[in-house]
């Protein structure tokens, strides 16, 4: 009954989000780095381009998304994670929904969005990135632009879905086009 529960608030929360860009990423990207300042900056320009931002609310690049749409008088939203008694939200959430079941967290942040924005980060990132691109591709969600920030870190894995295809042929050429790397916060609005 609870995860029945959840998905139900879980979807009625997402009615009330409109025009929302998802921004996921490690939470060990801290202030003062090169990825938390253009995570923020590309919170600001989300802001000012009347996109909400969505992210798992936390700390690190999430968070810096976070505090550039609040900072600049946009919608900052926060999916948490109900752990050891708290929800792990970052203070520039102005709207946010926390959960007990990780998967059905899961199913939330990654229900559609007018695009997905992913900084570096770990298995938790590529889990995510990885069930976007699966539901595009098996059209289970309408097609919206996957960004990937970083080109050095993710190349490795931009050659490895291009061997998927050109080496041995699991994929098709077309799912080589889900992703989108980017360098700059600039990017994600001007491609939006």
């Amino acid at each position: 009954f609870r995860i029945l529960s959840e998905l139900v608030q879980g979807f009625e929360f997402l009615t009330t989000i409109k025009h929302n860009v998802t921004v996921l990423g490690t939470k060990s990207l801290l202030p003062g780095s090169p990825h938390y300042a253009a995570a923020y900056e590309l919170g600001k320009l989300l802001a000012q381009a009347h996109h909400a931002v969505l992210t798992g609310g936390g700390s690190g690049v999430v968070e810096a998304v976070n505090k550039g749409a609040f900072e600049n008088g946009g919608e900052s939203i926060g999916l948490a994670l109900h752990i050891n008694n708290q929800d792990r939200l970052n203070t520039y959430v102005t709207k946010s929904l926390s959960f007990f079941f990780p998967f059905v967290r899961k199913l939330i942040v990654t229900s559609p969005s007018e695009a997905f924005v992913f900084f570096p980060g770990g298995f938790g990132t590529l889990h995510q990135l990885f069930e976007v691109l699966t539901l595009i591709e098996t059209e289970k969600m309408k097609p919206v632009p996957v960004f990937v920030y970083d080109k050095m870190f993710w190349l490795p894995m931009i050659d490895y879905v291009h061997q998927l295809f050109a080496e041995f042929k699991t994929i098709s050429q077309v799912d080589e086009t889900f992703i989108q790397v980017i360098d700059s916060p600039n990017d994600v609005i001007s491609r939006i």
